[in-house]
């Protein structure tokens, strides 16, 4: 007989359950958060960047914005298969040759899932870098900019307030592009 008509009780406890734990599961994946640095505060122009912003060496030693505080400092995301990036690199190299001995310093930042083949892909197009390159897929300067595109460029000056920050390739050796690092130095 119980077989033949269920219980409605009992069906509308299974169907409870089943709802609750649905809703259980639902709210601890989309709660969980993967990373604490998610949280930061996302940063535009006229922002200051903390000096505990965080990335790494290809070796993986841990590097803080603090560590090159005190000069203007570029920091250029990129990736060996952007195009894009690949072309601006070379300024890049022609800019800390110039204002190097001037307190000017180039942080380039590899967002490919494998950093050496990037900067391997990287030397083959464009030669050896002139500044040292750092690794961005998990640190937590990413956490503080809407990169939208590559390459992304943010132009910090020697207290940390950001002057620029943009996305999309620029021709270094401009004039507009000198005045703007040359009235910050």
């Amino acid at each position: 007989m119980l077989l033949q008509k269920p219980n409605i009780w009992l069906v509308v406890g299974l169907w409870v359950l089943i709802l609750g734990l649905g809703f259980t599961l639902h709210t601890y994946l989309s709660d969980k958060k993967p990373d604490v640095v998610l949280e930061a505060k996302i940063l535009r122009e006229g922002d200051t960047l903390p000096a505990t912003a965080a990335f790494s060496t290809l070796e993986g030693k841990a590097v803080q914005f603090g560590d090159v505080k005190g000069k203007v400092t570029l920091l250029n995301f990129w990736a060996g298969w952007c195009a894009p990036c690949l072309q601006e690199m070379p300024g890049l190299y022609r800019l800390q040759e110039k204002w190097k001995d001037q307190g000017f310093v180039v942080v380039a930042v590899n967002l490919d899932d494998s950093p050496e083949e990037g900067v391997r892909v990287l030397k083959r197009i464009t030669g050896e870098p002139a500044f040292p390159m750092y690794v961005g897929t998990e640190s937590s300067l990413l956490a503080h900019f809407p990169i939208e595109g590559l390459p992304f460029t943010v132009i910090l000056d020697e207290s940390g307030k950001i002057r620029y920050a943009r996305a999309g390739e620029v021709d270094w050796g401009s004039p507009a592009a000198q005045k703007l690092i040359g009235n910050m130095l």
